[in-house]
């Protein structure tokens, strides 16, 4: 994950600017701990937001530290002394070494995408390493939640990525360079070449469960005489209702479990 700070040596990860962002450590995914109390007076949070990436960071990123702790800022404090305020995406942007000054947008988001096919692997395809991987009773019940939760974090994954990439239109990223790099997606098993132009209208694509995941599901009921069942039409049809009905990647904070209560972006 550390894509960046590797390729600039004074960059630090998109997974830290995440945290950042999000004011949350997850140092320990299964129990995450917020970054800054909120409740303290600004320059406590500072300095808890700047220990915090410091700890993540290589040297020579105290200035760029500085800008993203300033554009979380809200209000009057959110303006300098000359009136001027700082986007966060670009303020991240810097950090993680994709300003101009830098190196390229293509090749920052090569990394980028690296970044987060890594992260549907550890956070979204990780959802059903029960069904895949373990010799264990399970209903129709259980796996339909497991795909939920793999299907909300595959969201909340493709909604920093849309955010991250209007920062690179900023950059003035090339159309081509653009297309090639988010269709790189597609490597993940489940995911297909909609997530291109879903992604540029903001809209989520859902994971399709690869068929390697059934199989070893199938594979480990004969081998072990379970007692269990693939939910297929159930999961047919929550799946066919996130493609029919593309869901915004900015009008909901999150995925709802029941996603018929999603608000949705026509294209």
């Amino acid at each position: 994950m550390d894509y960046a700070s590797s390729y600039t040596q004074e960059a630090i990860a998109w997974s830290t600017i995440r945290q950042v962002y999000n004011n949350k450590d997850t140092a320990n995914p299964y129990k995450p701990k917020p970054i800054r109390n909120l409740d303290d007076d600004w320059g406590e949070q500072a300095n808890d937001i700047l220990d915090f990436v410091l700890r993540k960071a290589g040297p020579g990123v105290y200035k760029q530290v500085s800008d993203v702790i300033f554009s979380l800022q809200e209000g009057d404090k959110s303006v300098d002394r000359y009136g001027r305020s700082l986007d966060f995406m670009r303020a991240a942007g810097k950090v993680m070494g994709v300003s101009t000054d830098r190196i390229s947008p293509e090749e920052s988001l090569y990394y980028l995408i690296t970044a987060v096919k890594d992260e549907h692997r550890l956070w979204t395809k990780q959802n059903m390493s029960t069904e895949a991987f373990y010799a264990s009773y399970l209903v129709g019940e259980t796996v339909v939640k497991d795909w939920q939760d793999a299907q909300r974090s595959w969201f909340r994954i493709q909604q920093e990525l849309y955010f991250a990439l209007e920062h690179y239109k900023k950059l003035n990223l090339s159309e081509e360079a653009y297309n090639k790099e988010v269709l790189r997606l597609t490597e993940i098993a489940g995911v297909d070449k909609n997530i291109l132009a879903r992604l540029r209208n903001g809209q989520f694509t859902p994971w399709r469960i690869p068929d390697s995941i059934i199989r070893q599901f199938y594979e480990a009921k004969r081998e072990h005489d379970l007692e269990r069942e693939w939910p297929l039409d159930e999961l047919e049809t929550l799946h066919n209702r996130l493609v029919d009905y593309p869901v915004s990647l900015t009008a909901n904070r999150e995925l709802p479990r029941d996603i018929y209560q999603a608000q949705v972006k026509e294209d």
